[in-house]
């Protein structure tokens, strides 16, 4: 894996840091569903968890949540607030064909497990050893310090306390010609050391099996309060089907807090395509890629890719049981008078919905998002330069 951009800088009980005082000195006490400090479950109501467990869905605020708020509290001040948007945040990251999916992720467990030693939340599949909360993180109702993500309401946040291992990744196909990896990191410690890294992030290109290509390593030792972008050149491994794959190890005292969002593979825009298939549509002579998933409130946050169908050269719908049926339409508007193409998406449900146009002329991506009980146009005259 080559850098094409300089970067900036188990068991059952775990050790927390449950604040900094105000002598200086860092409280620790062992983390364990039945033995939370008793005026952390008195503020917060905890209910217990049974370590081990798989396919478990949270609804209340967990002793794991809380150590890992206050773990974080005690690290950062936490004093920017991210950038909420409806749309993707990787829209704006760079130019060129979007590989991955929810590279935001701002899908969020996709209504999947939530705890366990492994899951699948969307596109992404996570693993834990010892049983913990998925790394997919979004900041609980009840957690009143600053938010965590870098922009919007979700990000990555493996398990802090160790001795632990975790793991999240995607598999992706890597076209040929120049593709770039980019995410946005940031970490925090409380190993005092200068010298070894006790704890670590590996980032790695990995075959499907998980067996590392190649990789670049975080710890301790490249702690940062501030988020800090990372990009990669992977055009090394065109032509293959590999896993973007995060790992993270946490030894048995000081523990590390590895913080990941906004991640994202692109392909240039030079090299991108666009290729139909079931659920890909091509439109305005090939120029627009165009695909949907979704995640139906009413059947229990189940997630789907929908079935394309491409109605002319600038119009196309999308549907799930029925190929007569629609769920909702994109038409492209380019005989427009501020150089601009129109976008409009007009939906037949009340489903949250994602629609990823990518413009494969001049690299411009971006990803609509119509939330849960919404029945109004999308509109955006504005984003997609024309011609």
């Amino acid at each position: 894996m080559k850098a094409c951009v300089s970067d900036l800088v188990a068991k059952n009980t775990f050790r927390i840091a449950t604040a900094v005082l105000s002598l200086g000195l860092v409280a620790t006490v062992p983390l364990r569903a039945e033995r939370l400090p008793a005026e952390l479950q008195e503020s917060h109501k905890v209910a217990p968890v049974t370590p081990g467990q798989t396919g478990v869905q949270l609804h209340a605020r967990t002793p794991e949540q809380v150590g890992m708020e206050e773990l974080l509290n005690a690290l950062s001040p936490h004093t920017n607030a991210p950038t909420n948007s409806a749309d993707s945040e990787r829209g704006v990251l760079a130019t060129g064909t979007e590989l991955l999916l929810d590279g935001g992720f701002e899908g969020g467990f996709y209504g999947g497990s939530q705890m366990g030693t492994s899951g699948v939340s969307g596109p992404w599949t996570w693993t834990n050893s010892p049983s913990w909360l998925t790394p997919i993180w979004t900041d609980p109702p009840t957690y009143t310090g600053a938010p965590i993500p870098k922009t919007g309401a979700w990000c990555v946040y493996f398990n802090p306390f160790g001795p632990s291992t975790a793991r999240l990744y995607q598999t992706v196909s890597i076209p040929a010609g120049a593709t770039t990896l980019s995410f946005w990191l940031k970490v925090l410690t409380f190993e005092t050391t200068h010298a070894v890294a006790y704890d670590t992030l590996k980032v790695r290109i990995a075959n499907t099996s998980g067996t590392p290509l190649g990789e670049m390593t975080y710890s301790n030792l490249d702690a940062n309060p501030s988020w800090t972008k990372h990009n990669f050149d992977i055009s090394e491994y065109a032509g293959a089907t590999v896993r973007l794959q995060f790992d993270t190890h946490e030894d048995s005292t000081g523990e590390t807090i590895f913080l990941i969002d906004d991640v994202s593979i692109l392909a240039s825009a030079s090299n991108a395509s666009c290729i139909e298939d079931a659920s890909t549509m091509c439109l305005v002579n090939g120029r627009y890629r165009v695909t949907s998933h979704w995640k139906n409130q009413y059947a229990g946050g189940a997630v789907a890719n929908l079935s394309k169908a491409k109605l002319t050269d600038t119009t196309g719908a999308f549907w799930t049981a029925d190929a007569n049926t629609y769920e909702y339409l994109i038409r492209f508007n380019t005989a427009t008078s501020n150089g601009r193409a129109w976008v409009a998406i007009t939906t037949f449900t009340d489903v949250e919905f994602w629609v990823a146009v990518t413009d494969t002329v001049n690299g411009q991506y971006k990803e609509y998002h119509s939330v849960p009980g919404n029945r109004t146009l999308i509109y955006d005259p504005s984003y997609f330069v024309y011609p």
